[in-house]
């Protein structure tokens, strides 16, 4: 399943039901309730994981893990606002600080 960060304005659909979910979304329908693991690439300050968060449960999936390549200082400062936000765990493969000094 792939989330976008911008709606797409051609016709889209998840699950090959246009009436279903949000344009955001595409990809195989999966049934309401299963776990989806995020991947990102950077995250910065975690607004695209709170939008794919947000547009799955629109459908009835439950994202509460995610992964990340990059992490960055602005993020560490999100951390909280992630949580809040029902993401309980976050991986990341390298952070900022070990590229910055």
């Amino acid at each position: 399943m792939l989330v976008r960060r911008a709606p797409k304005t051609y016709f889209v659909s998840y699950g090959d039901d246009p009436a279903v979910g949000d344009s955001r979304l595409a990809g195989e329908r999966l049934p309401p309730g299963t776990p989806v693991h995020l991947v990102d690439d950077l995250v910065y300050a975690g607004h695209t994981l709170r939008a794919a968060r947000h547009a799955l449960g629109l459908v009835g999936l439950d994202a509460t893990t995610a992964s990340g390549v990059l992490w960055t200082l602005r993020a560490d400062a999100a951390r909280d606002e992630l949580t809040a936000a029902g993401l309980t765990e976050i991986t990341c493969l390298i952070h900022q600080r070990t590229l910055t000094g």
